[in-house]
């Protein structure tokens, strides 16, 4: 697993050079072909925003969120046009039981 992860990397960081070398070459070459430029501007913004993190992203196996206990006082919930007031309160060894039904 490891060196899947390190093999797909360096083929990220080979393709993201490539890409971002032969746009910034040909913005150089070409400076005043506005019609093209647009083309290896948005080739470079692609690859920079390909490489930044998503803002509600998380990692992968890492749980989203972490808490060791439970308290909820008053909860309304209406099953069958019905109201009733639920209370819990679950620790720790409980939620993690319930994680794994």
């Amino acid at each position: 697993m490891k060196s899947q992860d390190t093999c797909r990397f360096g083929v990220q960081i080979a393709f993201s050079s490539i890409v971002l070398m032969f746009c910034i070459f040909k913005l150089t070459v070409t400076p005043e072909n506005q019609g093209s430029n647009a083309i290896y501007w948005s080739g470079i913004t692609s690859i920079l925003a390909w490489w930044m993190p998503s803002p509600g992203g998380r990692r992968e196996g890492t749980p989203s969120v972490e808490m060791d206990h439970v308290n909820i006082e008053k909860a309304d919930t209406k099953i069958a046009g019905r109201t009733q007031d639920v209370s819990l309160n679950m620790d720790h060894e409980s939620l993690r039981s319930l994680n794994k039904n």
